[in-house]
């Protein structure tokens, strides 16, 4: 294959291949809260009171109200008419089995819907979880995403993340034995790590297999507990160098079966506080591509034999029922 530099596989281009349209993306906020705010009041360092989320639970909006809007929305501005039901906000698979199966059902109710998206960290994952996912995956194209962050328990215990990079190991080796695609999630920049922590924990779980991959720079926002130290000058933010960098350094070591989702943290402009360069994602993502061509590179050039370079996923998965 005869590959240019420059290259790397979006997620936009899979769906578009899979489907032989654009799919687009509804983020839903079910009210879910995590284990660190409902038995301590607080979560992580990075994390504010929206939990990444947009709000809209405590504003009054039911998970029907949120994805007919948002399926309203990309019809009208994108002229889409398939649609991936992204659970976003804060922990959705901290609730009882029934619970999270009544909400993810919301989606059995829009037919233009094709696809279920779930985050949730490594240490909110049972057995349980992964069989009802795997029950909507006979219908569904179904996503899990998982916060792992970085291998580097110091850092992971300095945000008060609440789990282990050997929680986050046993979390993929777990989900692979199910029929779900795997997507997991990194932050460059946290408290106390360095971008070899994150690089390592990607090559570390390529082994395992996993689909997708989500990339953040780690970004300050106004109601965060990382505001107050970022205020008082006790933490930084990466340059803009250094994660552009630490970006291509990562994409050149994903199989190029690896599907990236994101290469760069969003926040509302409202709300952010540093580094204002993360509010431009596409100057970010043309300058990715053009350092990626100076390098005369792409992704997948430094990829391991050993890694698990699955396949793109759900390449027969059908909606077979409704």
């Amino acid at each position: 294959m005869n590959i240019k530099p420059g290259y790397y596989t979006r997620f936009k281009d899979y769906l578009l291949e899979k489907y032989g349209e654009r799919v687009q993306k509804v983020t839903l906020d079910a009210g879910f809260t995590c284990p660190h705010r409902a038995q301590e009041g607080k979560g992580c360092l990075f994390c504010d009171s929206y939990g990444s989320g947009s709000g809209k639970h405590r504003d009054g909006w039911s998970l029907e109200e949120q994805l007919r809007q948002g399926i309203r929305h990309g019809k009208k501005r994108y002229k889409a008419r398939l649609f991936l039901a992204y659970f976003q906000a804060f922990t959705n698979t901290y609730a009882d089995i029934e619970t999270l199966r009544q909400h993810y059902s919301i989606i059995r109710k829009f037919p233009e819907v094709t696809g279920l998206a779930v985050g949730t960290r490594p240490d909110c994952l049972t057995s349980e979880v992964l069989e009802l996912l795997s029950f909507f995956a006979e219908d569904y194209e179904v996503w899990l995403e998982l916060g792992i962050q970085t291998s580097n328990n110091n850092a992971l215990e300095a945000i008060h993340r609440g789990h282990t990079w050997e929680d986050s190991v046993r979390a993929v080796e777990m989900a692979r034995a199910y029929p779900l695609n795997i997507c997991l999630h990194f932050i460059f920049g946290l408290p106390g790590d360095a971008p070899s922590y994150v690089i390592k924990a990607v090559q570390s779980l390529l082994s395992y297999g996993f689909h997708g991959i989500k990339l953040h720079n780690l970004y300050i926002t106004t109601d965060s507990p990382l505001y107050e130290l970022y205020r008082r000058q006790k933490v930084e933010v990466p340059s803009y160098s250094l994660y552009l960098q630490a970006v291509c350094d990562t994409i050149e070591i994903l199989p190029q079966a690896v599907i990236i989702q994101r290469l760069i943290g969003e926040a509302p402009r409202r709300r952010l506080v540093a580094p204002h360069w993360s509010s431009k994602k596409s100057q970010f993502l043309e300058d990715v591509q053009q350092e990626l061509i100076r390098r005369k590179s792409y992704q997948g050039i430094k990829a391991g034999k050993d890694s698990a370079a699955t396949a793109f996923p759900g390449k027969n998965n059908t909606r077979s029922k409704r």
